[in-house]
């Protein structure tokens, strides 16, 4: 089947393994009647054993040799099933966060006696046996570089707390004196107009056209001044400021000695999404980190 436009494994399998490819018609795989609704009388479907299938030549192109087909055979027949990856019940700290760099699975954890948290070798082994490359490191490298990239996150939103919400804020009150001016403005002329009419300028429709026009405007405003408070006030309440707030919270529990794995593993998961980690080439690590 496809899903997410990728064959799934079996249909794959399935594909290197059918012998039409071969130029061959392959008929009594099975017998029997396999229809949900088939009568009550009829036997149930039977899978044939493959040494009695009936093979003959077709007259299609073959799209593989004999040869191609017994590789295909042999290399499936090294791995036939995928590897089926051991869970700990213990919640470590990064548990359900902290994924593979290189095939983007989960990664588990492991303590020895004595010893701090390591990050597990990845799991992760593709249907035809080959095993994720990705090695095992010490949780005190992964919680140094999270560390580090905490006191770095929370140095860019204080930056952008004095500078882009500042100047976002700063803009919008200016934006909101001269949407008030704008309103005053158009009361002005709605009274000047009201004058004229009663002076006899105007007939009745043409001042019930410039009335429609400027109460249709001044409604305008005011609604884009509601926006623009609502705006304001959400700035100035959330935002980074509130991003901030749970950072400095988190940066200041997570150095309590008392906490338990699964406590520091809730405390992360309130400011991270998820980290990827890859082992380099030369021992050392690539963590990319990705901030709620």
């Amino acid at each position: 089947m496809l899903r997410l436009g990728l064959w799934s494994d079996k249909t794959v399998r399935d594909t290197l393994l059918d012998r039409t490819h071969l130029g061959k018609i392959v008929i009594g795989k099975t017998k029997g009647n396999g229809h949900k609704k088939r009568p009550k009388d009829a036997d149930g479907v039977v899978m044939i054993d493959q040494k009695d299938w009936k093979e003959y030549q077709g007259l299609h192109e073959a799209v593989k040799t004999q040869e191609e087909h017994d590789f295909i055979l042999m290399h499936l027949a090294r791995k036939t099933k995928m590897v089926k990856r051991s869970t700990s019940k213990t919640i470590y700290p990064l548990t359900k966060i902290l994924k593979c760099g290189l095939c983007g699975h989960f990664l588990g954890f492991q303590q020895r006696q004595e010893r701090p948290v390591e990050v597990r070798k990845c799991w992760y082994t593709d249907p035809y046996g080959v095993r994720c490359p990705n090695m095992a490191v010490s949780m005190v490298q992964i919680n140094a570089a999270v560390q580090q990239a905490v006191e770095e996150q929370i140095r860019d939103v204080e930056l952008k707390i004095t500078s882009v919400d500042a100047n976002r804020i700063e803009h919008l009150k200016n934006k909101l004196i001269e949407l008030n001016r704008g309103v005053t403005a158009k009361e002005r002329a709605l009274e000047k107009e009201q004058k004229a009419f009663q002076a006899d300028i105007y007939t009745v429709d043409e001042y019930k056209a410039i009335v429609l026009k400027l109460k249709g405007s001044i409604t305008a405003l005011n609604n884009e001044i509601v926006a623009t408070k609502t705006e304001i006030k959400f700035l100035e309440e959330s935002s980074s400021a509130e991003k901030l707030n749970v950072l400095l919270e988190f940066k200041r529990l997570i150095v309590n000695p008392d906490l338990t794995y699964e406590m520091q593993n809730e405390l992360y998961k309130t400011i991270l999404e998820c980290v990827e980690y890859k082992r380099t080439e030369a021992g050392g690590i690539e963590l990319n980190i990705l901030f709620k």
